[in-house]
């Protein structure tokens, strides 16, 4: 099975990582493999001009813009943690932007605004 998605890769070989679509492939990779099929994996450079991965991206398209069911309709727990992560540092970064003096982050180190409003962080040396 050759894919030009590392992510799905990744997904496959780790067997912590849940999501609703990776654990359908599982499940019909370990039924294969149960039927005695023998499994490579492997990657291909995506919009390389590889045949085989340009008819399957065409054919992807095609299926996503065609009318009828949703095959796959919840977003990944990953999706959704890297939007939040996102959003909150875009939302801290606003906040420091509006303040006039900088702030005191909370623990041993200190965040200052220096010169032109460009962000300096510095942390006390440990004397040991």
């Amino acid at each position: 099975m050759y894919t030009d998605s590392k992510v799905t890769l990744d997904l496959l070989q780790n067997k912590f990582k849940r999501n609703h679509l990776i654990e359908l492939i599982r499940n019909k990779i370990i039924a294969l493999v149960h039927l005695k099929w023998i499994m490579h994996f492997g990657r291909v450079k995506g919009h390389a001009g590889i045949e085989g991965n340009e008819l399957v991206d065409r054919l992807a398209k095609e299926a996503a813009v065609e009318d009828g069911p949703v095959v796959y309709d919840k977003m990944p727990r990953e999706v959704i943690i890297t939007r939040e992560m996102e959003n909150g540092l875009h939302m801290w970064q606003r906040q420091w932007t509006n303040t006039g003096n900088g702030a005191v982050t909370k623990g041993e180190g200190a965040v200052t605004k220096g010169e032109g409003g460009i962000d300096q962080s510095f942390f006390p040396v440990s004397e040991e």
